[in-house]
């Protein structure tokens, strides 16, 4: 990343949207026993990106069901698991 896309990134980090929510969950009471996968924050951080426009506003909203095309790298794991 070039050193002037770096100071555009930093420029719009400091632009962060906050959404919070209004129906928060109740917090664990003792953190040391959280499982992973069942605990999770009511927020999520969301930053849209561009071909043209690069990095856009960050926006940290309430948490909801994130949409992924079928294709998507992170869904391609499954194909390449050797189950023996």
């Amino acid at each position: 990343m070039s050193v002037a896309a770096n100071i555009k990134a930093l420029k719009i980090a400091s632009e962060i949207e906050y959404h919070y929510t209004s129906n928060p969950k109740p917090k664990p009471t003792n953190p040391d026993f959280c499982i992973f996968g069942t605990h999770f924050t009511d927020h999520m951080l969301m930053v849209d990106s561009d071909d043209v426009k690069g990095w856009e506003i960050p926006v940290i909203k309430p948490d909801e069901d994130v949409g992924l095309h079928s294709a998507a790298s992170v869904l391609q794991l499954s194909t390449q698991v050797n189950i023996t």
